[in-house]
């Protein structure tokens, strides 16, 4: 399927969108649930809550396993979030797919929908605007993009979003659903083509390049 490359722009953000943060993974090399490891000062589930909220989410769903849920750290960063819910996967060992099925299934209504794994950076209020701004009412995709190799977060349209549930079967990667149908490639920084904060020395590395910008 064809693909499109913008460059980032700078109008404001328009429309209603929602966010689905999936958290229900374990974590043995952080230490820790990866969505109450620290950084700078705070957790990286409030980062990503952070940016969504600030820029407008109608809705963020949190996917969580049960102990998450329970977790007193993770009900107080909640708790300051009001737009913000959780959703339990009690299916989290069958994999992503089971925590991106969950979400959706706790969606009221349907509006174009980011997903956001909680170990990738979350986006800029100008990436976010951007590939809001880019996509279509129809089924597609907007992602961020840079030297060649696609990113995170990806935002589905509200059609798309909608359908997810008949068109993701079993351990399929999403990636390889979402390239029947058009992609909207959003230039980005590398650090939403090339981070996944998922062990100690990416945390430390992610930390460097962020207090430097």
């Amino acid at each position: 399927m064809a693909s499109t490359i913008q460059k980032a722009g700078t109008m404001g953000i328009s429309g209603t969108f929602d966010a689905l943060i999936l958290s229900a993974g374990k974590s043995s090399r952080m230490g820790s649930d990866k969505a109450l490891v620290r950084f700078q000062e705070h957790n990286l589930l409030e980062g990503c809550l952070f940016a969504y909220n600030t820029s407008g989410a109608r809705q963020i769903t949190v996917v969580v396993h049960d102990d998450l849920a329970k977790n007193h750290a993770y009900l107080n960063t909640l708790s300051q979030f009001p737009r913000a819910r959780t959703s339990i996967n009690k299916h989290h060992l069958k994999g992503r797919n089971s925590s991106i099925l969950c979400g959706l299934k706790s969606q009221e209504s349907y509006a174009p929908l980011f997903i956001q794994n909680i170990d990738n950076p979350p986006p800029s209020f100008q990436l976010m605007q951007q590939m809001l701004q880019s996509l279509p009412a129809t089924m597609a995709v907007a992602m961020p993009w840079y030297k060649g190799k696609s990113g995170h977060p990806v935002l589905l349209s509200a059609a798309l979003a909608q359908a997810l549930p008949r068109l993701l079967k079993g351990t399929q990667p999403l990636r390889d659903v979402l390239r029947c149908y058009p992609r909207l490639l959003i230039q980005a920084s590398p650090l939403h083509t090339q981070f996944n904060i998922n062990t100690p020395e990416a945390l430390d590395a992610y930390t460097k390049i962020r207090c430097q910008t």
